[in-house]
């Protein structure tokens, strides 16, 4: 289980009028935090090593979206700007919906020590009816490299239609 939260987060209005809805803004300023809710999750997964070298893993979350609170904040993951009222969609409009995620790692034994990864990850859309389409598959890859007990080296790419970005972790050890 993971716990979402929320936190409350001030916003820029930049022309005039005010928005319908639970956060509002009457002229162009820095206008009053409105509440941003984070869904919670609930997981469960399984690990098997078939060798010392391999890692096969498989986990499925169930993810709260129907938690989303009712603000304006809603429409900003799908690039709606500016964003008129009738964009703002209820919570109600948000499903609750079961991800799934796979991956495996094999391991290369030598100097450096290498480790490859590769994963799947599906969300489905939790925005039914909505103006946009809230799924989406991802393909992981990465690359670890482990340089004795000195140095560690980390590559990461998460690929889908719509997003796709990079990872680098370098660790040194003195």
């Amino acid at each position: 289980f993971k716990w979402g939260g929320a936190f409350h987060l001030p916003f820029v209005v930049d022309f005039e009028g005010s928005m319908a809805g639970p956060v509002s803004s009457p002229r162009p300023d820095v206008c009053a935090a409105g509440a941003i809710q984070i869904p919670d999750t609930w997981g469960l997964g399984a690990a098997f090593r078939p060798s010392g070298q391999w890692l096969l893993a498989r986990d499925v979350a169930l993810v709260r979206y129907s938690q989303l609170s009712d603000t304006i904040f809603r429409a900003i993951p799908f690039d709606i700007y500016p964003i008129p009222p009738s964009n703002v969609l209820g919570p109600t409009t948000f499903d609750d919906v079961v991800q799934t995620h796979a991956g495996a790692e094999r391991i290369f034994i030598g100097r450096p020590t290498v480790g490859v990864r590769a994963g799947v990850y599906h969300r489905p859309n939790f925005n039914q009816g909505g103006s946009v389409d809230a799924g989406a598959t991802f393909v992981t890859a990465g690359v670890g490299l482990v340089f004795g007990d000195r140095g560690q080296l980390d590559l990461a790419g998460n690929f889908s239609k719509g997003v796709s970005e990079g990872l680098a972790s370098l660790v040194v050890r003195f």
